[in-house]
């Protein structure tokens, strides 16, 4: 019984690998894909110096345009609108900044079958549309005091194949940045942005 075992594992693992080929070939004629992404930021920065910092929960949607140049890979660049907030606490004060910053997604994208695909590349937020502060019930504007953001995206993408032409599903990325989002740099105190990002997605293929 047991020496048979081998070969029905690869058995299942050949007819895994066949449903999954099936499925990319009947999407595969499909060279271009436009998602759509709309959900929240969850940012836990890190900080040198800064202290103490919190991460606080923003939003995040965009698009984007993918182009399969292999059946199982494809090529994508996004825009995406992401509010990257965090708190800071001075003797128990909460102060809360808001950065908001446009960001182009560049990432290669393995898609092993048609409901999953992993993505990772680099990410260039290289517009701040808005910066404010919050503190003591005063909202104030302070844009300038902010610096482009820069950095490693990630993630992966679960969701519905069977139409050929339209896609949804759920995708989970995570930025890290490794650029000091201060846009006056002083030795010793930087600010790194943190984010994960859970973004339902719909994603239109032709």
């Amino acid at each position: 019984m047991i020496q048979w075992l081998p070969t029905r594992l690869m058995l299942a693992l050949a007819m895994i690998s066949l449903n999954a080929t099936s499925l990319l070939a009947e999407g595969g004629a499909k060279k271009w894909h436009l998602p759509i992404y709309m959900g929240f930021s969850f940012n836990e920065h890190e900080s040198t110096n800064v202290t103490p910092i919190s991460g606080y929960t923003g939003i995040t949607f965009g698009l984007g345009l993918d182009y399969r140049f292999l059946p199982m890979c494809s090529l994508s660049a996004g825009m995406l609108f992401i509010s990257k907030s965090y708190e800071l606490s001075t003797n128990g004060d909460l102060t809360r900044y808001n950065p908001a910053f446009l960001e182009f997604p560049v990432e290669l994208i393995f898609q092993p079958a048609g409901w999953v695909y992993f993505h990772a590349g680099p990410y260039l937020a290289s517009l701040v549309l808005s910066g404010t502060k919050v503190g003591d019930g005063q909202l104030e504007a302070i844009k300038g005091l902010f610096a482009n953001d820069y950095g490693i995206t990630l993630g992966m993408w679960l969701g519905i194949y069977n139409n050929p032409k339209l896609h949804v599903g759920l995708d989970l990325r995570y930025d890290y940045g490794l650029a000091d989002i201060q846009f006056v740099k002083w030795p010793n105190y930087t600010i790194h942005t943190r984010t994960l990002m859970p973004l339902f997605t719909v994603t239109w293929a032709w």
